[in-house]
């Protein structure tokens, strides 16, 4: 499992994630949150990619730190891919299995199989990118309705 810890400024409660008191806050201070978003296809579909490509986590680092960005150099050939291998939590709980696209065509192997690191590490980092880019969204919102509801 891989987790994501950032701060809240509100308590918004919301199926996206988890929300802690901060712990490092005065008692005198307005309340502040720990947001934890959690994704349960981090080391297992690392350790599969890693048994199927490479064999070693070293051999997975430099494929990962040789393979350019989007799995090539060239704008227009671009690979991508998504690793489902267990139930993720909402809003992906509906998808299960592995998705890949080479120049946005889903394809069931890359061309060439160096890009499976890299782009496997991109989907997790994008997955955790998108939720919380909709976590900040829904607490803006909720500032905003909290301000406009005070004038």
């Amino acid at each position: 499992m891989d987790f994501m810890l950032t701060t809240a400024p509100l308590y918004l409660p919301n199926r996206l994630y988890t929300l802690f008191p901060h712990p490092a806050q005065d008692a005198n201070e307005k309340r502040r949150y720990v947001a934890m978003l959690m994704s349960r296809n981090g080391d297992v579909p690392r350790a599969l990619v890693r048994d199927m490509y490479t064999k070693s986590w070293s051999a997975f680092d430099r494929l990962v730190a040789i393979v350019p960005p989007g799995g090539s150099i060239g704008l227009d050939n671009k690979l991508f891919s998504f690793w489902h291998l267990q139930a993720e939590a909402f809003p992906f709980s509906h998808v299960k299995g592995i998705f890949r696209f080479e120049t946005g065509i889903k394809v069931n192997e890359f061309r060439d199989l160096r890009g499976n690191p890299r782009c496997l590490l991109e989907s997790q980092l994008l997955s955790f990118r998108v939720r919380y880019a909709r976590m900040r969204a829904s607490n803006r919102a909720a500032q905003q309705s909290t301000n406009l509801g005070s004038c």
